[in-house]
């Protein structure tokens, strides 16, 4: 397993978006009246990358959707090209359901907020969509009063320094990870603990996007509590 586990930065679709950069893109949550297209996307972009190893199946709009908030990032024609979906996990049931692995003590004090279901279409790659997600899912985070930000990672992520860098602490599974895209190792679990690391990962996440002279509309106002949220 080469990426997050529950991230994709790329799907089969060609193209470099080169002929688009001067383009912005709306930032906002996924309506429940755009389930189907989130449910087609995601099947598309990790079966495109990763061909019969994952259960597509499992992929589409389910229960958790309905229970957790998605973000997205929208083309100027409108389309989803980059997603991520925020799990407040209040339990340690809750904790082990998402990220299939029993909570431990030495864990973040519940709830945490798991992301996962990360993915952009790969016409879209670098241009700071990811970023941009991952900043707001953190702020809405810290708003929100929740301790912590968890995610899970595979061993050979060559994001795993990003991770790091964005202060996330790393510590290993016991087993394989057994969701829609089985881990062949036991993967990492990132943690990203308190106030103060994620007001600065936020920090360094918008830097990227900056770096990349993308421009958004942020349509999201991280103070205002959503339904699911």
């Amino acid at each position: 397993m080469a990426t997050v586990a529950g991230d994709v930065d790329a799907s089969g679709s060609l193209g470099s978006g080169s002929e688009m950069l001067n383009d912005t893109f709306a930032i906002d949550w996924i309506t429940e009246e755009r389930k189907e297209e989130l449910g087609s996307f995601r099947r598309r972009i990790f079966r495109d990358h990763y061909g019969d190893r994952v259960d597509t199946d499992r992929l589409g709009w389910n229960h958790n959707d309905d229970k957790f908030p998605s973000l997205g990032a929208f083309a100027a024609d409108g389309s989803l090209v980059s997603c991520l979906r925020l799990a407040p996990l209040p339990t340690p049931e809750e904790f082990h359901r998402i990220l299939l692995r029993p909570y431990q003590v030495t864990d973040a004090e519940l709830p945490v907020v798991a992301l996962g279901r990360a993915a952009t279409d790969r016409a879209f790659v670098k241009r700071g969509l990811l970023s941009m997600l991952r900043k707001l899912a953190i702020e809405i985070t810290a708003h929100r009063g929740f301790s912590a930000i968890v995610c899970s990672i595979a061993q050979d992520d060559p994001r795993r320094p990003l991770f790091q860098a964005m202060g996330y602490e790393i510590s290993s599974y016991a087993e394989n990870w057994s969701g829609f895209l089985p881990s062949e190792v036991p993967p990492l679990l990132g943690l990203l603990r308190g106030k103060e690391k994620m007001a600065a990962a936020a920090r360094y996440l918008a830097e990227k996007a900056v770096q990349t002279g993308t421009l958004f509309d942020v349509r999201i106002d991280i103070e205002k509590q959503t339904q699911r949220f």
